[in-house]
């Protein structure tokens, strides 16, 4: 892909790293400051997390673990999830999903405005069949 799609919220920086021809799917590379992470939230397809370097805390449906590098938890469609980086260095994650939707959300997420609100976010995520879901 010569022209990745990007996002930057604040704290996160999203790429997609490869859209497969042969098996849609894609495979995203998420970058996260300490103290930022995705909220709770559901896709309407399964995906994979891996952790390439630092270290998150994953929760997943009502458990919680920290995951370092290396690790790796697969996540159900429709199961509700999100993370945190607890620091003190930044995470990098690799997220890979065998849904084209995962691509789309994000090329997406990347056409937003510098600065979008969370509010213009969770609208994108309605509209590709997902749900961020808030305390």
């Amino acid at each position: 892909m010569a022209d990745p799609a990007i996002i930057r919220l604040p704290g996160i920086a999203c790429r997609i790293d490869h859209v497969a021809v042969a098996a849609p799917g894609s495979q995203l590379v998420v970058d996260v400051a300490p103290g930022h992470g995705a909220p709770a939230q559901t896709a309407p397809y399964a995906r994979c997390i891996m952790v390439a370097a630092g270290a998150i805390n994953l929760t997943i449906g009502d458990g919680a673990e920290r995951l370092g590098p290396g690790a790796s938890r697969r996540i159900a469609a429709g199961q509700v999830h999100g993370f945190s980086v607890p620091g003190p260095g930044p995470a990098r994650l690799l997220i890979s999903a065998a849904a084209p939707a995962q691509a789309a959300l994000v090329r997406a997420l990347a056409a937003l405005p510098p600065g979008a609100a969370w509010a213009d976010v969770a609208a994108l995520f309605r509209r590709h069949g997902h749900r961020l879901i808030y305390d």
